[in-house]
């Protein structure tokens, strides 16, 4: 039940009532329809934090294999024995003309943090 007040009726004084009714098996209806939303949801929130969890632990489980092969080697140089192995490089980094994307942009670096991680494994040991 609600006051509508528009302007004419405002000025005569007068005030509008509009009652809108609906059923009991209406609004048990909609009740039924936001319960079963609800559950849904709630099943729908468990499958997708079950997912995310076993993600989680794949891939903490090849950070850590990962973290056990890793080789520090120098930057001066390359040395073909640790070809295909993951390798951990700390050196300048420079460029012989300006870093550009791959669109064209050209880039202003301050500084520069580069992480790479060439990890190859074997994906039979995995299924």
């Amino acid at each position: 039940m609600s006051n509508v007040n528009d302007d004419d009726s405002a000025r005569d004084g007068e005030s509008v009532t509009v009652e809108e009714s609906s059923s009991w098996l209406g609004r048990l209806g909609k009740s039924l329809v936001g319960i079963v939303f609800g559950v849904l949801l709630v099943i729908v929130a468990c499958v997708l934090l079950f997912w995310n969890e076993g993600h989680a632990v794949k891939v903490a489980q090849s950070l850590s294999e990962g973290a056990g092969i890793v080789r520090t080697v120098a930057a001066d140089k390359p040395d073909p024995a640790n070809d295909g192995k993951l390798v951990h490089v700390i050196g300048a980094l420079t460029a012989s003309g300006p870093v550009t994307t791959l669109c064209g942009a050209a880039l202003i670096l301050a500084a520069v943090s580069i992480r790479f991680i060439s990890f190859v494994r074997d994906d039979r040991r995995y299924r």
